[in-house]
This record gives structure tokens, sequence and C-alpha cells, in this order.
């Protein structure tokens, strides 16, 4: 996320609006992908069949490591707000409007984790 401050505070060629939203919904996309892949563990569907108990707490921490990144974007848009000059492009402002869309695949891969967290448990 810090990245992401130094291209809008610095940079003149990415600072712009459709830029830095493919960068965010690229780091949305490597975390659902990850988290998917640290429940899965390699073995599919199976490791909810199989160990039960141990896809639950994998499941518990996908869920936080996927919700960790909201939350370290919504500490941005308050670091952003007191640092970045006036008329300056603000990515973060905008996702205020849109903060439902904006994290609108991650929320859908917590929702599903959750529905197998209440599954499995």
């Amino acid at each position: 996320m810090h990245l992401l401050f130094l291209i809008v505070t610095e940079s003149q060629f990415y600072n712009t609006h459709q830029r830095l939203s493919s960068i965010v919904r690229l780091l949305e996309a490597v975390t659902i992908r990850r988290a998917r892949d640290f429940v899965l563990a390699g073995q599919g569907n199976m490791v909810l069949a199989d160990d039960c108990q141990r896809a639950t707490k994998r499941l518990e921490v996908a869920i936080d490591s996927c919700l960790a990144l909201k939350q370290m974007y919504r500490d941005y848009q308050e670091f952003n707000d007191a640092r970045l000059p006036k008329g300056a492009l603000n990515i973060y402002a905008s996702a205020r409007t849109g903060a439902a869309s904006q994290f609108a695949r991650l929320d859908a891969c917590v929702e599903r984790f959750h529905d197998l967290l209440s599954a499995a448990t």
C-alpha cells in the first residue's frame, strides 16, 4: 500500500485513476488467489472433507488476511488525506464514494469463505 501511496504522490505516468485502480484490482486478485490456495493446501476440495478442523483454521486465517487488505487500504485513505497536496489525484477519495465496488470480488470471496466455515462447523 505504501508503494501505491508513493505512486499517487510522486509518479507522473502512473498517477491516473485508471492505472491506480488496476493496481488495486491486481492486489485484490493476488490476495484472493493466495487465500484460496492457502485454504485448499494443494489438495483441492478434499481438504474440506479430509481434515475439517485444519481447513477451518485455514479458512479463518484466509478471511483475516483478506480483511487485512481492506483495513490497510482504509488506513492509507487516512494517511493519504493528511499528506496529499491539494488538487492531486486522490484514488482513495473515489473509493469512499464507491467503497462497496472497490473490493467487490474480495468481499464475495470472504463471503464464500464464511459459507464454507459455517458448513464445516
